[in-house]
């Protein structure tokens, strides 16, 4: 009787590991600002100047966060409480979707 030769295993290649991403932050979070419209950010009033805030200010409801910029419409976003920024979620110039997390007051 013949020899039967062993069937070749299936090749799987290995498994590369997913690198962590952080968990996004949901507009649920009590300190939330979220983006109203899709646009650009901006951090600051004009290119060179400071921001408008920095992580760790005390703002109070109503000051000017950031702009956002849509359609050629420089657009205001204010705080819609008071207290302390401890995150900013979003690069200077770049783009936002509509109820994106841009900035987290404590």
């Amino acid at each position: 009787m013949p020899r039967r030769r062993p069937l070749p295993l299936p090749h799987h290649p290995p498994r590369q590991e997913q690198p962590l991403r952080p968990r996004p932050i949901r507009r649920a979070h009590p300190g939330a600002v979220t983006s109203p419209m899709v646009g650009t950010v901006y951090l600051s009033p004009q290119p060179g100047s400071p921001p408008f805030v920095r992580v760790g200010d005390i703002v109070s409801a109503g000051q000017t966060l950031l702009i956002i910029e849509a359609m050629k419409v420089m657009n205001q976003i204010k705080a819609p409480k008071g207290g302390k920024l401890t995150r900013i979620l979003t690069a200077d110039s770049s783009p936002v979707e509509f109820g994106q997390v841009v900035m987290i007051l404590e």
